[in-house]
């Protein structure tokens, strides 16, 4: 959930991107890679999308003021066969699904409180496919005496196109396992350090999401 009342992603996962688990940097070249390792990824070349989509895009996903989108398109984009419009429509939709779904109404809810896993995969389920829970994990971090939830990694299938839904692709993935069972949802503007540390930075697809073909992590 995002930083301050104000922003648009103060009641809304926003998007950090969509990537092959096993693949990364594919054909990217080696001057490309080692300034991508550097951090200062607005030095990156842009994303050519058009000015439409890169507008939503920005709120979609609040990293790409940090150069996050030209990050995930070097990654990530290199290892799959859609075009940079098709590949970050494709996350906008699947996170603007999420967010009109009972996965984002039971987010809104929790703020300043506790949710637990099962909790996050019963909406799932009720809202996209019996069995999606199955492929979805809480992200969690400690801070101090307190777990807070810092996303969500769903597993989807490796065959996705332009079209996919994101009912089909998620029960095309195997079942991933998580490590947090529950953790607060902090509220706006609260947690500051950690949020702003986090947002720009891509969450790595730990135990048991290798199983699945493609990841898309929300925060």
């Amino acid at each position: 959930m995002g930083q301050t009342s104000e922003r648009a992603d103060a009641r809304a996962l926003t998007l950090v991107g969509l990537w092959p688990v096993r693949n990364s940097f594919c054909k990217v070249s080696e001057a490309l890679q080692a300034q991508d390792r550097k951090r200062d990824w607005l030095a990156l070349p842009a994303v050519p999308l058009p000015t439409e989509l890169a507008a939503k895009l920005a709120v979609a996903m609040p990293g790409v003021a940090s150069g996050l989108d030209r990050h995930m398109w070097l990654r990530s984009g290199s290892c799959q066969t859609l075009e940079p419009d098709a590949y970050f429509s494709l996350q906008v939709r699947l996170l603007e699904a999420v967010n009109r779904s009972a996965v984002g109404a039971l987010f809104r809810s929790k703020i300043g409180l506790d949710v637990t896993e099962a909790e996050v995969r019963a909406a799932f389920d009720t809202d996209f496919a019996a069995g999606a829970g199955e492929r979805v994990r809480l992200q969690c971090r400690k801070v101090g005496d307190r777990t807070l939830v810092t996303g969500l990694t769903i597993g989807l299938s490796a065959t996705m196109d332009e079209a996919s839904d994101l009912a089909t692709s998620m029960l095309g993935a195997a079942p991933i396992r998580s490590r947090c069972s529950s953790g607060l949802v902090d509220a706006a503007g609260s947690s500051r350090q950690l949020r702003s540390r986090n947002e720009a930075v891509v969450g790595t697809v730990g135990t048991g999401a290798s199983r699945a073909g493609a990841a898309i992590e929300l925060r």
